[in-house]
């Protein structure tokens, strides 16, 4: 290295320093502020921005500080401030599990499920919806901590509302279903009961061609791009479910279907959607490997490292 770029580099820390320095101060001054309504809203909103953006210590920060804010106002005003105060908690839970403190995350995100289950009496479906995520999040830090009975049991707890207010609501719902069978799959995964992993993965992919079938186009819009996505996802999984099986030539087929319609969405969209048709093309020649297919197995390895052709 020349000495010129010793110095850039140098120069180049010592501004990131300086800018690391003030964001610090920036987020001290805001947490000293006095505790208000509005401090607390703009706490939470700048936390979910920083979970995003994987800054989970400094999103703790800022929902702790949001949390006693709440909590405070609704000691005082009892049951005006129920909903932020559960969904601080929430939020809290997801920045745990973030940080893969699952005791810690399981204990905010029981919290927001106890508040919400005090909420849903009124019959709201939203509160009722709410309570369900709330129950997925237990489920899943269950789960991380390879507790398969409880976060069974959870995310049926969950299933059971959405398919609820689904009857209630018909077509409002169908996704909340979706997603909790894809919990219970992954759930099976865990286990290693591939078959009813499987089983659920299908279920899960006949809700999506439903979806797609409805909107009575081919057409990449806003609605089939989020269906098509989704499909792709599952196709995905369930393909490793067969991998997992050493079922080769049922997840190639998955896997491919997988790749088909990445690309499709890569096409429309080569931003969002290049590296996971990247990342799809990988997992085929790790697949083609196992497979002792050392030609296909080249040739996606080229794709997966130029995705846009």
């Amino acid at each position: 290295m020349t000495i010129f770029a010793l110095y850039v580099k140098i120069c180049m820390y010592r501004i990131h320093w300086g800018e690391t320095m003030f964001e610090q101060l920036k987020i001290k001054k805001e947490l000293e502020k006095p505790g208000t309504l509005e401090l607390a809203d703009q706490l939470l909103e700048e936390a979910k921005e920083l979970k995003g953006k994987k800054e989970q210590k400094t999103a703790e920060k800022m929902c702790i500080r949001a949390y006693e804010i709440y909590n405070t106002l609704n000691t005082n005003e009892p049951g005006m401030y129920k909903d932020k105060l559960a969904v601080c908690c929430s939020e809290l839970g997801d920045v745990y599990e973030n940080m893969e403190m699952y005791d810690k995350a399981r204990e905010y995100h029981s919290m927001a499920a106890e508040i919400y289950e005090e909420m849903a009496e009124n019959k709201t479906p939203e509160f009722f919806e709410a309570l369900s995520d709330e129950y997925c999040s237990i489920g899943d830090t269950h789960f991380f901590n390879k507790m398969y009975d409880e976060a069974d049991e959870f995310y049926r707890k969950a299933l059971d509302i959405v398919e609820k207010l689904e009857k209630e609501y018909p077509g409002m719902y169908i996704e909340n279903i979706a997603y909790c069978h894809d919990c219970l799959a992954k759930n099976h995964c865990g286990r290693e009961n591939y078959t009813l992993a499987v089983e659920e993965y299908e279920y899960i992919i006949g809700i999506y061609q439903k979806l797609l079938d409805e909107q009575h186009t081919d057409e990449l819009n806003e609605l089939t791009i989020a269906y098509n996505e989704e499909l792709a996802s599952v196709y995905n999984d369930i393909g490793y479910t067969y991998s997992c099986c050493k079922d080769m030539e049922d997840a190639e087929k998955y896997y491919q279907k997988a790749a088909f319609l990445y690309r499709l969405l890569t096409k429309n969209d080569p931003d969002t959607y290049a590296t996971i048709l990247a990342d799809q093309y990988s997992d085929l020649a790790v697949l083609y490997e196992d497979m002792n297919d050392k030609y296909r197995a080249k040739e996606y390895r080229k794709k997966a490292l130029n995705p846009y052709v």
